[in-house]
């Protein structure tokens, strides 16, 4: 038996900030690169983003670490997510093609779920290393599809889809990672660090906002009746930050990372506990993996 970390994080534009600082404060406690404990990257448009540039990695190492994507977000912000003056051309095309240097699927080291819509169909499509159907396509074309805002940007065409952001079909990717992964591993333990970018349900009171908090329950009924999955959701509350996506003033990237601060403090408890449970040995005293 062994153990297998996912990472999930939701959609949500510039506040994937929220999400990138606490990984920095998990990646400090760990005392090591956070990034080689993860087994399965899975994320929808800013977190398909984050974890595409987390899991990035050649035979010299790793690209990029949690400080560089933190940074990218802090400073250059407002070239990827700013969608007020666009021709269609999604601003990203040019950063995603330096980031990722024509690197493919096959080229990649970890697992990966991406999630994106189908137009065609204007329903779910999931994008993963598993569909040998995607090994020749260029990592930055996928992410690229994963963030093309619908109404902003123009679709990306991969494989004959028309693929889109997936934010108003599958913000919250997490219950589809782990049935992926549990699938593929049905008798491995898996732990699951599901990372919101901000509650904004008193904000917003739609369908993506609720399935948002379903997927999350779900997932909640599950571990408890399943010991071979531990489940953690983070999820902090936007009390300075405003819930606007595509917001990069350096106000609110600033009210993001207090945001993200105040949740730290006050679930010390928490992070300390998840810091330790991605730390511990993937294969257990007297199993094979």
């Amino acid at each position: 038996m062994r153990r297998r970390i996912i990472l999930s994080i939701d959609g949500g534009g510039i506040r994937g900030l929220i999400p990138i600082a606490i990984l920095k404060r998990l990646n400090d406690l760990s005392k090591y690169k956070l990034q080689e404990s993860i087994d399965l990257y899975a994320g929808t448009s800013t977190g398909a983003l984050i974890g595409g540039a987390l899991m990035l990695k050649t035979e010299l190492g790793y690209v990029y670490n949690i400080t560089d994507i933190l940074n990218l977000y802090t400073f250059r912000s407002s070239a990827i997510f700013k969608v007020s003056e666009n021709s269609g051309k999604n601003p990203l095309r040019i950063i995603m093609d330096k980031t990722f240097q024509g690197l493919t699927v096959q080229d990649q080291k970890h697992d990966f779920l991406f999630t994106a819509e189908d137009n065609n169909y204007e329903s779910l499509h999931t994008i993963s290393n598993f569909d040998s159907d995607y090994n020749e396509v260029r990592l930055s074309d996928l992410l690229l599809a994963c963030s093309a805002i619908k109404g902003y940007f123009d679709p990306v065409a991969i494989n004959g889809r028309s693929l889109s952001d997936g934010v108003t079909v599958m913000k919250n990717p997490s219950l589809i990672a782990y049935e992926h992964y549990k699938a593929i591993f049905p008798n491995d333990e898996l732990i699951l660090l599901s990372m919101g970018t901000g509650d904004v349900s008193t904000f917003y009171d739609d369908d993506i906002e609720k399935s948002v908090e379903e997927v999350d329950q779900r997932l909640k009924e599950i571990s408890e009746q399943n010991p071979m999955l531990k489940y953690y959701r983070i999820q902090p509350k936007l009390k300075f930050a405003k819930p606007d996506m595509s917001d990069t003033s350096p106000e609110n990237i600033e009210n993001l990372l207090i945001d993200a601060q105040k949740f730290l403090t006050y679930n010390s408890d928490l992070i300390d506990q998840v810091a330790t449970d991605l730390k511990r040995p993937k294969v257990d005293p007297g199993k094979t993996g």
